[in-house]
């Protein structure tokens, strides 16, 4: 990302958007607290457990669960 925006003669350090995520996370918090609830009140989930590769750790790996419903609701 650093470099992408580099080249476009933007000076964005990884620092910086690693801030703006964790700020990012917090703002959004209320919002996922609220899509959590909801969606726990459904009567079927699907979850998937998917892995991601950790930035410049060649051996460590992360997971990201994502959930969905089979309701159309937020």
């Amino acid at each position: 990302q650093e470099s992408l925006f580099k080249q476009y003669g933007i000076a964005l350090s990884r620092q910086t958007m690693a801030d703006w995520v964790i700020r990012c996370a917090s703002l959004f918090k209320p919002l996922y607290d609220r899509l959590h609830e909801v969606l726990l009140q459904q009567p079927v989930l699907h979850g998937d457990e998917t892995t991601v590769k950790v930035v410049k750790e060649d051996k460590q790996t992360s997971y990201m669960w994502l959930y969905c419903s089979g309701t159309d609701s937020p």
